[in-house]
């Protein structure tokens, strides 16, 4: 039997979360138990474009400083996608918002015939709201996007990202890939969640995160003791992409934002998977050591590199 295809055909809700899964595998006469960690890979090159030609043999994984040999390698590009853009309308956005707009729409284009995209719009903690339920009508989605328009309020972006991650996270029928696209500025004025629980939800859920951080109409001066606006704002946009092992983009121009949709767009459809036998067979969180090995090039990787293997008996968490 080909343990790979078992775990993608039997066991995917399982892996996606990076559990390590036990397979029974029948070996001549004999079943044995298998633990297999798969995990999703996004690699980046020196201009921070998407490695689309990445090969099994430039990845390895290392647990206890030992090397893992990989047992499986995917590039997916067939997984359908439910995802959530998170569009800022607050007043800080005013002079954005219409490229920010287009921006949204260049990614709705990329959908495929069954992705599923929703529509977050926000500005205050109590005013954020779904301006366009799931659907896979790209005319509907971009239809809504000409509805949205700027309000005043005590921008929340740390509460939007979190209702956007909680839309995303849904349970359905299907077993799509779950992800959120966020365009802000990245100032939180007052939202009621606190980073810290932003990352707990997102490392229950596993959503990536994708950042376009619009942030070059906010103040650049920092005080004596006090962190420039725009400082600010692209930490905390950072840290949220860090933490979903999404990515963040601070378009400086027209061009760098057109990059930056095509970049998430691709990386929303196309993702690197592998799949390794971890050594550490002891209940709790454990951690890898992926690393890249192409010659003359720098890359850079988003990854995972933490895996669960469940207590006897131990159901998984939704």
């Amino acid at each position: 039997m080909n343990i790979w295809s078992s775990i993608k055909k039997g066991t995917l809700i399982a892996v996606v979360f990076l559990l390590a899964c036990m397979l029974s595998v029948t070996q001549g006469d004999t079943v044995v138990q298998v633990r297999i960690v798969r995990m999703p890979i996004i690699v980046t090159d020196r201009e921070n474009h998407f490695v689309t030609d990445l090969k099994q043999e430039e990845v390895q994984v290392f647990e206890d400083k030992q090397e893992l040999p990989l047992v499986g390698f995917e590039k997916e590009e067939e997984q359908s996608i439910r995802y959530v853009i998170a569009l800022d309308t607050s007043g800080s956005f005013k002079k954005i918002l219409p490229r920010a707009l287009k921006t949204a729409a260049q990614i709705i284009s990329h959908n495929a015939e069954k992705d599923e995209t929703g529509i977050v719009r926000f500005i205050s903690s109590d005013k954020i709201e779904l301006a366009q339920d799931f659907t896979a009508d790209k005319a509907k989605l971009i239809e809504s996007l000409s509805h949205l328009n700027i309000a005043m309020g005590q921008s929340a972006v740390i509460d939007a990202i979190y209702v956007a991650v909680q839309k995303a996270s849904a349970p359905t029928n299907t077993l799509a890939r779950r992800s959120v696209v966020l365009i802000s500025d990245g100032e939180d004025r007052n939202s009621y969640y606190k980073f810290e629980d932003l990352a707990k939800l997102l490392r229950q859920t596993r959503v990536q995160v994708f950042v376009i951080g619009m942030i070059d109409e906010l103040d650049k001066e920092a005080g004596f003791i006090r962190t420039s606006q725009r400082d600010k704002a692209q930490k905390l946009l950072t840290n949220v992409a860090q933490e979903s092992f999404g990515r963040v983009f601070f378009p400086r121009d027209n061009s760098e934002l057109q990059i930056a949709a095509e970049e998430i767009a691709n990386n929303l459809h196309t993702q690197f998977y592998i799949g390794f036998n971890p050594t550490n067979q002891k209940p709790g969180q454990h951690s890898v050591d992926v690393k890249l090995t192409r010659p003359g090039e720098k890359l850079t990787l988003v990854t995972r590199t933490r895996y669960v293997i469940e207590r006897p008996n131990e159901k998984q968490k939704p």
